[in-house]
């Protein structure tokens, strides 16, 4: 074998036309052809585009699905891109084997003919097919993997069988997770993609060189990359960010480095023509009732339709769904109101659950609008924040439905801009007041009115395992304060995060402001007596907190924080932070917090999707945030305390004095040391749940975020050493008492 280090020298050709259009990406998703209308153009630094269906912008067509059968994948198993491929008349797919089917008008997999069984391309049961592609010339590659020593080969046969060569790998080839990782080239070269690198094959199987990737290319833990082979021999790589929405297709020239085409948005399937550079959008995937992070593989069998593989099903379970999208006149259709759900950044819980909504509903159709993109704190959400706002006092074309996550929920109320929910819970529908926790609705309630509803939410409180702090007589700051200044050399928060806002932020807010006149005190002795503290603190590094500020997600993070107490010999008490008044303070975080548009002309169809939206659960035991309707917390919890036991033959088995034996939710490794986690007690559950019933869910607005900020910005010099604290205070004190002035 050739050295791996050693590169083939750079063979460049002419962009070519190509036959017929093929898959490039799975999730961003991206279609090559040679021609095609040019409705959009796109460079590779331009911004992203988000779209709907061509039948919404001209009238013209909508893909729609019907279910495809025939086929069948090994139980376990599930079909992906790397499961197909499509060149010359035949689209080629491996499940037991490797098979074909003509491609035509429709898609018959009973009219399977087999290319090989997987007996005949393996050397021993201990291997498996992990990858395979077909040239032009209807050549076979694939790449097999040995269980017995992980080490994956690399094998070529021709149309008839002959084998050409069987090349082994490298084993780090084990570590790849990208689902397509073989193309070949117009020349039978081949290539292999791992987390770093492009590795490229000879016509012979030598290796012929490394390709190395980018910084920004490599696969990490919020990537997704790929390889895709076109019938004519051109290879692309894609990459995907999984945390942005933002993909982007390079091609490979023979043997160089990957090349940037173009940049391109999540959730719309564009067709880019390799001729003159002109990007065309098929659709969006909402528009086909499809969610697309549940697409596994989308294959294009003709210029007019589409095979997709989706996962579907029910909370409980899932399962593998093929589809055939074929293009429709809009016509022919049968249409559905819209029902539109404006959103900065919606999630995929979201985007999942208005798929499904859409597959069940006969009347309504939920279309989601992206107003930003780059994340929820994006730059570039400025704007996006400014058309948000300006669709909302539409009286024409206001969205349905407003997802306020991340938003100034106190902002829209003030503007009148939000429908009062109350109203609806009391008709007699799926979902009322007794549904959700009284402190949740209070927290959203506005001058009487229901503003919003999230779906999930976590919370901050702190664990406490310290006796000195646990003594504190009264839970007001100022006790706690006194408590902690009897140990000056022990901190009583967390260094690692948090500073003014995220410690003191609701005891600032609480006792320094008033907030009906409109005044502040941050000039008090009080207040130079907090500083001198959290000053104080800034110089102790290293030092276990008597407060342990933790995000508390689920039932199971909560059983987890006590029973890792209770190994090092302790009991862990969960408190609200210090307060003004004495109360604990729990500082919520919601998720997908939706509300209705005044404005809205659906809106009996926006509160049909929110009912049901609110009720879609994820399986018992996955929930990784606190659900908000009570029949799903109540699941939840009892799941927490039920007990699993070791079973075998259908029996529990026991110990030796005749007790069930418990099997663990999970286990820990931390320094060497194994911690086995169980069901959670049932009176610590119920003290949990006494917790979550005595949040204040009252959102922050705007004003009271800029507070703090001043007040952290301004502290920041003082407790770096750079400012006296009377200078400090009094900066804080005429910056902030401006600021109420101008905003009250």
């Amino acid at each position: 074998m050739k050295d791996r280090n050693r590169r083939s020298e750079t063979v460049r050709r002419k962009t070519g036309r190509i036959k017929r259009a093929a898959l490039i990406s799975l999730a961003g998703i991206l279609l090559l052809s040679a021609c095609g209308k040019k409705q959009q153009e796109q460079s590779g630094t331009q911004g992203q585009t988000e779209t709907r269906q061509q039948s919404d912008q001209e009238g013209e067509y909508l893909y729609v699905p019907e279910g495809v059968e025939g086929i069948s994948s090994e139980p376990g198993s599930s079909m992906g891109q790397r499961n197909f491929a499509v060149n010359g008349d035949y689209l080629y797919y491996l499940t037991d084997g490797i098979y074909r089917i003509p491609l035509g008008e429709k898609l018959d997999f009973t009219r399977k003919e087999t290319v090989a069984q997987k007996s005949s391309l393996l050397e021993s049961a201990m291997e498996s097919i992990e990858y395979f592609t077909v040239d032009r010339d209807q050549n076979l590659y694939y790449i097999t993997l040995s269980y017995r020593d992980m080490i994956p080969t690399l094998h070529k046969r021709t149309a008839e069988g002959e084998e050409v060569y069987s090349s082994p790998m490298e084993e780090e080839m084990t570590t790849i997770s990208s689902d397509s990782i073989l193309a070949v080239d117009g020349t039978g070269g081949v290539y292999v993609l791992l987390p770093s690198s492009i590795l490229h094959y000879g016509p012979e199987g030598s290796l012929m060189g490394e390709l190395p990737l980018e910084e920004e290319m490599a696969e990490s833990s919020g990537a997704a990359n790929n390889l895709i082979g076109l019938p004519d021999g051109h290879v692309f790589f894609i990459t995907r960010s999984a945390l942005v929405a933002d993909c982007r297709a390079y091609e490979i020239p023979e043997g160089d480095r990957p090349r940037l085409l173009l940049q391109f948005s999540d959730g719309v399937l564009y067709r880019y023509s390799l001729a003159d550079g002109s990007v065309e959008t098929v659709l969006a995937w909402q528009d086909c009732d499809l969610y697309r992070n549940d697409i596994t593989a989308v294959i294009q069998v003709s210029e007019e339709q589409l095979l997709v593989v989706a996962l579907t099903g029910e909370s409980t379970e899932e399962f593998q769904e093929m589809l055939l999208l074929t293009k429709t006149p809009a016509d022919q259709v049968t249409r559905k109101e819209t029902i539109t759900l404006a959103s900065l950044s919606p999630s995929g819980d979201m985007e999942k659950a208005a798929a499904k909504f859409n597959r069940r509903n006969s009347r309504y159709h939920v279309t989601i609008e992206r107003y930003g993109s780059g994340g929820f704190y994006s730059d570039a959400n400025e704007g996006a924040r400014a058309r948000l706002d300006s669709a909302l006092i539409s009286k024409e074309n206001a969205p349905d439905l407003l997802d306020l996550s991340n938003l100034d929920i106190i902002k829209y109320v003030k503007a009148g801009a939000l429908e009062d929910l109350y109203p609806y819970m009391e008709q007699g529908g799926e979902i009322g007041r007794g549904d959700f926790l009284t402190n949740l609705l209070e927290g959203y309630t506005f001058d009487g009115k229901l503003a919003c509803i999230p779906k999930t939410f976590i919370f901050k409180g702190a664990y406490i395992t310290d006796e000195r702090i646990q003594a504190t007589a009264e839970w007001t700051m100022e006790s706690v304060l006194e408590t902690a200044g009897q140990y000056p050399d022990v901190r009583l928060f967390p260094e690692d995060a948090g500073g003014l806002q995220e410690y003191y932020g609701a005891y600032l807010l609480e006792k320094f402001v008033d907030w009906e006149s409109g005044e502040c005190r941050f000039d008090s002795e009080e207040f130079s007596r907090l500083l001198e503290r959290v000053k104080q603190e800034s110089a102790l590094a290293g030092q276990e907190p008597l407060l342990n500020v933790q995000s508390i997600m689920s039932f199971d993070e909560y059983q987890k924080a006590l029973m890792e107490a209770a190994d090092s010999g302790e009991k862990a008490v969960l408190r609200g932070l210090p307060s003004a008044d004495g109360t604990d303070t729990y500082t919520p975080r919601a998720w997908d917090i939706l509300g209705i548009s005044v404005n809205s002309r659906q809106k009996d169809g926006a509160w049909e999707f929110m009912q049901f939206y609110l009720q879609e659960g994820m399986r018992v035991g996955v929930w990784y945030r606190f659900p908000t309707l009570l029949s799903l917390l109540d699941e939840v919890q009892a799941y927490s305390v039920t007990p699993q036991y070791e079973m075998s033959d259908g029996k529990v088995l026991t110990d030796s004095d005749g007790r069930p034996r418990e099997r663990p939710r999970y286990t820990q490794t931390r320094n060497g040391v194994e911690t086995k986690f169980y069901a959670l007690g049932q009176e610590e559950a119920e003290t949990l749940r006494s917790v979550l019933e005595q949040i204040n869910f009252r959102p922050r607005g705007t004003l009271e975020q800029s507070v703090l900020s001043i007040v952290e910005e301004e502290a920041a010099a003082f407790i770096k050493g750079g400012k006296a604290v009377d200078e400090t205070t009094e900066v804080i004190q005429n910056r902030v008492r401006l600021l109420l002035q101008e905003n009250m």
